[in-house]
């Protein structure tokens, strides 16, 4: 008798199994079917699984790309019922708030703007509004609906606040890092005042570079100098340069090792062949070699130097032209 029973269980048993593995093989085929674009076949492996095997443990995942596939075929009305299905089926599943946004995306496919700016509305919940990403998604399903009422319009107000302020956030985070991180060059500082009179440095275009003796010197350098301003002889250009004119390329490799360094996160493309260029913000940094060979480096403040081309205006103002 005890045999008996013991059989039976057995038999039992490797029936369940049996029945578990059937259902993982047909879900795998499914997926198989969906992933080789036979989506008329996968609609029909999924559908059945979901017939045949209602509570087992493969039924979410199925239901989950049984929308999928009806959406890729087209099937707007179809995906949204079987994803309406999932909402109310799988609450505490993992993919809910990605399937509540599917959902909206296939409504907006096919519902009237009125109706389905009312299910985008619903959707907003606490899981939406701790992902910007799906806050944005749902907010360009209701502007594609046109939607400007309700609790989606709402959200997009929210949504745009949000955004300006962070944008806001990060243009003063900009600020302070021009301030901080590139606060000066060799111990002089972009900005300050500069009363010194002998030439270093004198450009093809007539500027001159007055000679100040550096704090903090490189050895790749052996002149410094500072462009001002003709008023208020504000320092809007650093200059450093290696004016013996050799080994100008292996210098310029050690610099920019240490100017890398420091500065990778904001280094930009090169703009002009043999140029290693920086900025942050207004500033900007610019390593290369000058046409005679000279290791050149200029450290320069663009809001300065609009600054410096308005005092030459003023200086020429009233000069007869």
């Amino acid at each position: 008798m005890i045999k008996k029973l013991l059989l039976i269980i057995l038999l039992g048993s490797l029936s369940g199994f049996a029945m578990a593995s059937s259902v993982e093989h047909d879900y795998r085929a499914a997926l198989n079917s969906a992933l080789k674009n036979r989506l008329e076949d996968a609609e029909k492996q999924f559908a059945d699984i979901l017939s045949q095997n209602p509570g087992h443990s493969r039924a979410s995942d199925a239901l989950y790309w049984l929308a999928r596939v009806q959406f890729m075929k087209g099937d707007f009305r179809g995906a949204a019922g079987s994803y309406q299905r999932f909402i109310k089926q799988f609450q505490k599943d993992s993919r809910i708030s990605d399937v509540e946004l599917y959902f909206a995306e296939a409504v907006s496919n096919y519902a009237e703007p009125e109706r389905a700016c009312e299910i985008y509305s619903s959707l907003i919940t606490e899981l939406f509004l701790n992902s910007d990403v799906r806050m944005h998604e749902l907010v360009q399903l209701g502007k594609k609906s046109g939607c400007k009422s309700g609790e989606i319009a709402k959200l997009a107000d929210y949504v745009e606040e949000k955004t300006a302020a962070k944008q806001k956030a990060e243009a003063e985070r900009k600020r302070e890092l021009t301030q901080s991180t590139i606060p000066g060059a060799f111990g002089m500082r972009l900005g300050q005042t500069f009363s010194g009179k002998e030439i270093t440095l004198k450009y093809d275009s007539g500027e001159a570079a007055y000679a100040f003796e550096p704090k903090n010197p490189n050895e790749s350098f052996t002149h410094y100098g500072v462009l001002v301003t003709p008023v208020t002889q504000t320092v809007y250009k650093i200059v450093a340069a290696n004016l013996d004119g050799e080994r100008c390329e292996t210098e310029r490799k050690v610099v920019e090792i240490l100017l890398d360094k420091k500065y990778e996160a904001i280094k930009e493309d090169e703009s002009l062949s043999g140029h290693s260029n920086y900025s942050l913000g207004s500033r900007r940094i610019s390593l290369f070699c000058a046409w005679g060979g000279q290791l050149t480096l200029n450290y320069i403040d663009k809001e300065l130097e609009q600054l410096n081309v308005q005092e030459i205006a003023s200086k020429q103002n009233g000069s007869g032209f």
